[in-house]
């Protein structure tokens, strides 16, 4: 079910879904635009020379700009520019809407051994424009999709690490603290944050929650493959251009996942519930992300609430414009 039907004969028509139209009526609640934000990771191979991103940014592209006669949502869409497409949607209140959606990737190109060789100048560019763009999200799109490794919870990874660099990664966390601190500093955090990487609930949960609490999450919960990240990218954004209700969006992305692939450190299948990812805080009535006891609140939350607290003018304080 989703949130608008035009046409009804006699009793023909469902009952409203009030629940649902209400969380699409605060989704769109700027009735003049609404912006996602799609940004891939670094995605390299690690049993092999290729890196993915590039092709997925590519794909990505081609179905925005396909006909709706041809495929479902999302669809349709125009090119503004380069990695810029919009379209004119109905919102949940029957008025039209412009839907922005800005797609970057990180790679210079399908090969790991040119982006650290040959091509390392133009690849440190395209590191620094993905991660600009991803940390840009997180103050000014209604919607932010993270596609990429989980880098072991060290924080979003726009560029290819060395041994070294996966040393540095681990020991400053500095990718995490600053998507941390962006979350926590912005007076327009994003609606809803979806982390499209191998268990992002564990690694990403706790944190991101506590820098904006306030945004609806999107988490994994197990290892998945570059396709599976691609098919779950494609039905959530196509389920929130749909406004789908709380079930239908949970099937969407049930369905997205057609290869079930075991992490090869379990020791049996998990269970059928884990296998599309967790939609936390967005349909009303839904509970926001709560980490499990045994997770505790990470390690990070003590430095940052220290932080907040030492701050003369943070964005808790609500002067009318802050959305969190």
């Amino acid at each position: 079910m989703a949130v608008v039907a035009i046409f009804c004969a006699g009793t023909a028509c469902a009952a409203p879904d009030v629940v649902c139209e209400r969380t699409y009526q605060k989704l769109y609640s700027d009735p003049s635009k609404f912006k996602i934000s799609v940004v891939f990771g670094y995605t390299n191979d690690p049993d092999t020379d290729e890196v993915g991103d590039p092709t997925s940014d590519l794909a990505v592209q081609y179905r925005l700009l396909a006909s709706c006669w041809d495929v479902p949502e999302p669809c349709g869409f125009s090119r503004i520019e380069n990695g810029r497409f919009s379209k004119v949607i109905f919102g949940p209140d029957g008025k039209e809407r412009v839907v922005e959606i800005d797609v970057s990737h990180s790679a210079y190109s399908d090969k790991n051994s040119e982006n650290v060789g040959i091509h390392s100048a133009e690849q440190k560019l395209y590191s620094q424009t993905a991660e600009q763009n991803f940390f840009k999200s997180l103050s000014d799109s209604d919607i932010v999709i993270y596609d990429g490794h989980a880098r072991h919870g060290t924080g979003p990874g726009f560029a290819p690490l060395s041994l070294g660099g996966w040393a540095w990664a681990i020991s400053t966390k500095s990718r995490l603290i600053k998507m941390m601190e962006t979350l926590l500093f912005t007076w327009h955090p994003p609606k809803v944050i979806a982390m499209l990487s191998c268990d992002s609930e564990m690694y990403y949960g706790a944190a991101l929650h506590f820098a904006s609490p306030r945004s609806a999450l999107i988490l994994h919960r197990q290892y998945m493959t570059g396709g599976d990240n691609m098919r779950t990218l494609d039905a959530v954004i196509g389920s929130f251009l749909t406004m789908k209700c709380e079930k239908e969006f949970h099937q969407a992305l049930t369905d997205a996942l057609t290869t079930y692939i075991v992490h090869p450190d379990e020791l049996a299948p998990l269970k059928e519930e884990y296998r599309a990812p967790v939609i936390y805080g967005f349909f009303e009535g839904h509970p926001h992300y709560e980490a499990p006891a045994w997770l505790g609140r990470g390690p990070l939350a003590d430095h940052f609430e220290t932080m907040v607290s030492k701050t003369a003018v943070a964005p808790s304080a609500d002067d009318g414009t802050n959305t969190r």
